[in-house]
């Protein structure tokens, strides 16, 4: 096997690696990866896959394989400064960051999927300011949510 990226997707570390005799890439989650050892074996070069004959492109690897998607959409959230570094996990190079007083504005060039993953895990630190209608689909899911929690 040679490896070529690591990845974050969905709460779990990926691989991305290409096999002998197999000619596209695969994708392994590393937590359920075992008996993984070093080899002296040379590592197949990422451009000889038809794929990758322009470079291995993770973020496009992964939005097509994990998200199954290329549509994008750029997406203003507001969240705690704390959150900087989740937010570089979860979108590397697609995220720009400018802080603002305690929080920080994030611009993010993403799946919807991503973005959505990313503000349910971090429901009370981060908010979608834009695009408009994302923000009415999320707060109808969590209006929904809570009507399955009456009190009493």
């Amino acid at each position: 096997v040679s490896p070529y990226a690591l990845f974050l997707a969905e709460g779990s570390y990926y691989v991305i690696v290409s096999m002998s005799g197999y000619g596209r890439l695969l994708h392994y989650r590393c937590d359920l990866m075992e008996q993984v050892e070093l080899t002296e074996q040379p590592i197949r070069e990422a451009e000889t896959l038809i794929e990758c004959r322009d470079g291995l492109d993770v973020a496009a690897y992964v939005n097509r394989t994990i998200y199954h998607t290329d549509v994008h959409e750029l997406h203003t959230v507001l969240c705690a400064e704390n959150l900087t570094g989740s937010l570089i996990d979860a979108f590397g190079d697609a995220v720009h960051m400018r802080p603002e007083g305690e929080t920080v504005r994030a611009e993010i060039d993403a799946p919807w999927e991503m973005v959505h993953r990313f503000l349910v895990e971090n429901l009370k630190h981060a908010t979608l300011l834009a695009p408009a209608w994302r923000r009415a689909q999320i707060r109808e899911e969590l209006l929904s949510a809570l009507s399955t929690y009456p009190q009493g």
